[in-house]
């Protein structure tokens, strides 16, 4: 989130940008190795249904962060782990209620 809340700032800041800026890492992250990193950040298995592609559905989408990057200098500064953790360490105390209860319908392992 620090990334994205850095990206937002340095846009608003310069007044003469417009049009769609790409905030990302340059890079792409499968879907299942990103699920498998909040399992091992949260300490839960989730649930996993798999359904067949549906028309339109990408194999693959890698944002390429040269316009923004050229207009303001941002880059990512935080990687996909570290931003996991710090974002579960914040958001533990506002999903449990009590122990054992959690609004994201993780199973415990």
């Amino acid at each position: 989130m620090n990334d994205f809340a850095d990206a937002c700032v340095r846009l608003i800041c310069k007044r003469d940008l417009s049009g769609p800026f790409n905030i990302g890492c340059n890079q792409g992250t499968r879907l299942l190795d990103v699920i498998s990193s909040i399992e091992n950040t949260v300490g839960r298995k989730a649930e996993l249904i798999f359904e067949p592609a549906q028309t339109g559905d990408v194999s693959a989408n890698v944002l390429d962060i040269a316009k923004i990057h050229q207009a303001t200098g941002w880059l990512p500064a935080t990687e996909l782990n570290t931003g996991l953790e710090m974002t579960w360490e914040w958001m533990k105390p506002r999903i449990f209620r009590r122990e054992g209860e959690s609004g994201f319908g993780f199973a415990k392992r």
